[in-house]
């Protein structure tokens, strides 16, 4: 009963006033890998940001209940629920973004913050169903991250971030678009595996009309793909149709017919004005009109003028 004195209401006052304050809420060393479990980031991720951590457990939450934002490159049939954080390289380095920790089969995202140019996107890593991408990035270099799922799996999920330092800068500029998009440091040189032959890759601005501007990796090297045979080419004569022949050659394919006129002389057909007339029946006063050159009245046919 004396709990009920002065003493009491004095002691429940101070409770009370520090719960007001936030003192009951419970404490941690760094709020990040909760926020994406708050009710809010469940209606609208809005890109979390995570700023420059890295280690374990740099966030933590459940996709179920959140919205479907992102078709990763990887994965096009999926329609799970996803999360996505922002974060900058706090150096320049070579990161790597696993999933390992979570229960539901992932699919993880990485694309440029800027250009939204997709970096990695995997699926699954070796050794489960969780996911993993490696990609180089320059110090203050931002990119989202999304932790998505394959078809409509959802569940909870672990996003982890390892770095190491490249003394000799990020490494991601290959010299040329066979060689892999990540290299590695090696004393002050970046040093880019080459890719597969036959790996597809952009060979930029085509050689000629009858060459696409993709291409396939040979000893190195990106060789424009020929466009397929019979796709329609300019040989620069208006008299000869011609096609591609399907190793990047535009070919003679026959020669021009210029459609007979009851109206018009022709004069057959130019290189450089295709197909050329001359419009007797107007000059001689008549109307093209039923098969022949009809004088103004329409009642009889006017005979071709002599040429």
């Amino acid at each position: 009963m004396r709990l009920m004195g002065p003493e009491f209401v004095r002691m429940l006052a101070v409770v009370v006033w520090g719960c007001l304050l936030g003192a009951c809420e419970p404490s941690t060393v760094d709020d990040a890998p909760s926020l994406a479990v708050s009710k809010a980031a469940l209606v609208n991720t809005s890109y979390i940001d995570l700023r420059l951590r890295t280690g374990t457990a740099v966030a933590q939450g459940s996709t179920c209940g959140a919205r479907n934002e992102v078709t990763p490159s990887c994965k096009s049939n999926s329609s799970a629920s996803d999360f996505s954080f922002r974060w900058m390289a706090p150096y320049t380095g070579s990161f790597t973004y696993t999933t390992h920790g979570s229960n539901y089969d992932t699919v993880l995202v990485v694309t440029d913050w800027n250009s939204s140019a997709t970096l990695g996107c995997n699926d699954n890593a070796p050794g489960g169903s969780t996911s993993g991408v490696s990609v180089n990035l320059s110090a203050g270099q931002e990119v989202s991250i999304t932790v998505d799922g394959a078809g409509w799996s959802c569940g909870k999920f672990q996003l982890n971030i390892t770095g190491v330092q490249l003394s000799c800068g990020a490494c991601n500029t290959p010299p040329s678009p066979c060689h892999e998009p990540n290299g590695t440091c090696s004393g002050t040189t970046c040093q880019y595996a080459l890719k597969a032959e036959g790996a597809s890759c952009d060979a930029g601005p085509p050689p000629d009309q009858c060459y696409e501007s993709t291409g396939t990796c040979s000893a190195g090297q990106c060789v424009p793909n020929p466009k397929p045979a019979g796709t329609w080419c300019d040989s620069g004569n208006l008299c000869m149709v011609s096609a591609c022949n399907g190793a990047g050659q535009c070919a003679f394919v026959e020669n021009v017919v210029c459609p007979y006129s009851p109206c018009e002389h022709s004069y057959g057909c130019d290189p450089f004005q295709g197909c050329v007339y001359e419009d007797w029946c107007s000059n001689a006063g008549g109307i093209c009109a039923y098969g022949c050159c009809r004088d103004a009245t329409f009642n009889y046919c006017i005979a071709p003028v002599a040429w």
